[in-house]
């Protein structure tokens, strides 16, 4: 009989056909991971112990941004600064625009302008004749294709801030993406993002990401992650609690486009943490799993699920419907034991009862989706048991170098892991933030640099390549 406990529905979509390194998949017999303080010695590795991973990720990172139209830099159709955040996205590798950045305010109300940002234009008489002056560009969803304007080239400014929303926010570093084509979608609701800062505005540049940001001494509140474009890397607060991953990449591939005349967006490759090892009923597979910061929770593939004999329709603890463009479908959530990342120290680090979906996404061969979830844990904690730093004070990501991109897990000084998840589970429900429980909410209300403006009532996710999903909820917040 079907565990399925309940449905949720969400909306999913897709930005980029993908193809790239192919996941590697092998079964051997899993470990045990207790240790004093978190550490156990192998022949192969010093393996430390992370405690129990959050089911969904409390904050995700955000820019604000600023179009300018060419040749005439100055000139900025948009979006307005109260709909200028979107989402910094590894998972993605284009900018989307989203229906929030192409509001306007009329002097009364915001309206919604979906000439706001000016199309790209064919020149190709037999492109025209066939498809139109416009240019459109298509991408594959896990409901089907779904359907884009390509914008003309623009400029895209964007800058991080530090995350302190109760107290002095402030702008960090800024960055632009020059005569960049991205991607249009004047009715793709995104909740509280106005769209997606793909990997094109990420690779050359080291990220920095300071989670600790999101705990200041004032009670209750979080702030934002903090977010900044540094010339150097920052420096470990503790180096000894410093490890490095190495990153590998996925190339994009242009199979979205209606005619061969026209020009392709601007794509870059997506980073990929190889060697990360899931563990569940005492097996093990070892695979690699997309970065992807744009998503609150992480996912495995139906064959990860399989390899750690996982059926997805017994072992689910609850199910969300994932919908799209021409069609639905249904993701069923279930518990892992382990995810343990391999870093380059020679460490291991694992965390423990995780909740992921199961989800393919076709052209995507990865082994699951390494979700914000997994970086920003025990950050729940700090919200509703007033507990300490999470996981991560700081994440760093390096993308200057064309060949070796690395990512940076600078652990909490002092971090002691979280051993049983009955504390949180006990406030939210056992699935956490997928029950329908009216149990807190809270905003520090701000949506922009500068201004604070409330924001919707849905949660939403972003997933994969770029793939949004968006989920009702009433236990908790998620400020995005």
């Amino acid at each position: 009989m079907s565990r399925f406990l309940r449905s949720h529905r969400i909306t999913v979509f897709t930005l980029a056909g993908l193809i790239g390194l192919p996941a590697v998949l092998s079964l051997e017999g899993m470990d045990g991971l207790d240790g004093l303080n978190g550490f156990v010695s192998t022949a192969e590795a010093v393996t430390r112990d992370l405690g129990v991973a959050d089911s969904i990720a409390l904050d995700q990172p955000r820019v604000f941004v600023q179009f300018e139209t060419l040749p005439t830099p100055g000139d900025t159709p948009g979006p307005i600064e109260y709909f200028n955040g979107f989402v910094l996205d590894t998972g993605a590798n284009a900018t989307l625009v989203g229906s929030a950045a192409y509001l306007e305010f009329t002097g009364l109300s915001f309206e919604l302008n979906p000439n706001l940002y000016e199309r790209a234009q064919r020149t190709d008489t037999d492109a025209i004749n066939a498809f139109g002056p416009s240019i459109k560009y298509y991408e594959q969803g896990v409901a089907g294709l779904s359907q884009f304007d390509l914008l003309a080239p623009m400029n895209l400014n964007y800058a991080g801030h530090n995350g302190d929303v109760l107290g002095d926010f402030q702008q960090t570093t800024s960055a632009t993406i020059p005569a960049q084509f991205a991607l249009g979608a004047p009715e793709l609701d995104l909740g509280g993002f106005g769209g997606i800062v793909g990997m094109p505005g990420m690779v050359d540049k080291i990220v920095s990401m300071n989670l600790s940001a999101m705990t200041p001494n004032d009670g209750f509140f979080l702030g934002y992650l903090g977010v900044d474009f540094p010339a150097s890397a920052p420096a470990a607060p503790s180096p000894a609690d410093s490890y490095t991953v190495s990153l590998d990449q996925l190339a994009p591939v242009f199979s979205g486009k209606e005619h061969p005349t026209d020009p392709n967006p601007t794509f870059s490759p997506l980073p990929l943490i190889p060697n990360i090892t899931t563990g569940a009923n005492a097996l093990t597979t070892t695979g690699s799993y997309l970065l992807d910061t744009g998503a609150q929770l992480s996912m495995i593939t139906m064959d990860t699920a399989l390899a750690l004999g996982i059926d997805p329709e017994a072992d689910a603890v609850d199910i969300l419907e994932v919908g799209g463009v021409g069609g639905s479908t249904f993701v069923p959530l279930v518990e892992i034991d382990t995810i343990t990342i391999a870093t380059n120290d020679g460490t291991d680090l694992v965390q423990n009862n995780i909740t992921v979906g199961i989800l393919d996404v076709e052209g995507l061969p990865v082994a699951g989706i390494f979700g914000m979830n997994l970086l920003t844990g025990g950050y729940l904690d700090h919200l509703l048991l007033d507990g300490d730093d999470g996981m991560f004070s700081q994440i760093v990501m390096d993308f200057t170098d064309e060949e070796d991109w690395t990512m940076r897990l600078d652990v909490s000084p002092g971090y002691v892991p979280r051993t049983s998840a009955d504390d949180v589970n006990n406030i939210l429900g056992n699935t956490s933030l997928y029950r329908d429980q009216a149990l807190l909410a809270f905003d520090p209300g701000i949506g922009n640099q500068f201004r604070g403006v409330p924001e919707p009532a849905t949660a939403m996710v972003v997933l994969l390549t770029g793939a949004v999903a968006s989920m009702s909820r009433r236990a908790l917040h998620c400020r995005l």
